[in-house]
């Protein structure tokens, strides 16, 4: 991304498609289902209803994300991504409720299933929809590296399981006595749940704090491992205040007799390696304990013990040259 404003601008653009294109989807599918009595064509539309409401609860967060820092926020308003996709997966979780309550009210009193070509044909145009909008938010989100918008997109490819039931349980209630609808409507209600459990559980670990993950520490480990026995990591330290205000520290001992110029190479390509793959900003401190630097000069950042190393090092070195120039 070029900037905090063009990642505002490109997830609002992204909101304001996904809003339109799913409530498109509500309006056909209630119309239809209605129409046709069928409780599975009503529950997936109430589900598209939802996640046109989702959408515009993202476009608020994008909006307040893209808010710079201030006196009260010194590190930005990023993590407001994860309190909206906590109030997603909350409706969500609301609406499979809502569902589930109808479906059985289905199961117990079951009702005869109409309009089959018209059901056929909208579960054909709403998967054609929702497989556009998840190549969209996929494309997009290669950039944007938003949870919340992650967590949408996969609601989106397990609401393709529920056009599934939908197309098919009208074509089953021809053939059996069963209530078709019903279950195909408790399965869906199932299926969005599930889907709101996990986004639920995401979203609260995102929000207490998650450290970097398994595959995060490898690919950081890798990178290190390049300048073979130069530098070694001793802890990294992981800050998580948004999407794009993720910060680490990272603390490495280097070997004796390493020289400046090449240690602040190495320190630099690292920083930048880190920021490219992992968008995450980091302060490097480096440990100067039982470590030589061969050049006079050091400018990064080193722990207090190496510290006390520099200094020790510097005062015999002025001893030197007191005794060398007869100084005394």
């Amino acid at each position: 991304m070029t900037g905090e404003k063009s990642r505002q601008d490109q997830g609002r653009k992204t909101s304001i498609f996904m809003a339109v294109g799913n409530m498109c989807l509500f309006i056909g599918y209630f119309i239809i289902g209605t129409a046709g009595n069928s409780i599975s064509v009503i529950s997936e539309g109430v589900d598209n209803l939802i996640d046109a409401c989702s959408s515009l609860l993202l476009l608020l967060g994008f909006k307040i994300s893209g808010r710079g820092k201030d006196s009260r926020h010194p590190n930005g308003h990023g993590r407001i991504e994860y309190i909206i996709g906590l109030l997603i997966s909350e409706m969500i979780l609301f609406a499979a409720v809502i569902l589930a309550k109808e479906s059985v009210k289905r199961l117990v009193h079951p009702e005869p299933v109409g309009a089959l070509l018209p059901i056929l044909l909208a579960a054909v145009i709403g998967a054609g929809v929702k497989l556009v909008l998840v190549y969209y938010i996929k494309k997009q989100n290669r950039e944007l590296k938003s949870p919340a918008l992650d967590a949408y997109q996969k609601n989106e490819l397990a609401d393709l399981k529920g056009i599934i039931l939908v197309a098919v349980s009208p074509i089953l209630q021809h053939f059996t006595a069963l209530p078709i609808d019903g279950i195909a409507g408790m399965v869906i209600a199932v299926m969005i749940a599930a889907d709101g459990v996990k986004s639920f559980m995401k979203n609260v670990s995102l929000l207490l704090g998650e450290g970097l993950d398994k595959e995060e520490t490898e690919e950081i480990k890798q990178l290190l491992s390049c300048y073979g026995d130069a530098v070694k990591l001793e802890s990294f330290e992981f800050h998580d205040y948004g999407p794009e205000e993720k910060e680490g520290i990272m603390v490495l001992s280097i070997c004796p007799g390493i020289l400046h110029g090449d240690l602040q190479r190495i320190i630099g390509d690292c920083k930048e390696q880190i920021k490219n793959r992992l968008n995450i900003h980091v302060t490097v401190y480096v440990n100067l304990n039982n470590a030589r630097v061969t050049d006079k000069t050091y400018a990064v950042q080193p722990h207090l013990g190496g510290v006390r190393q520099y200094l020790r090092l510097l005062t015999v070195n002025m001893g030197r040259g007191k005794r060398q120039y007869g100084i005394r």
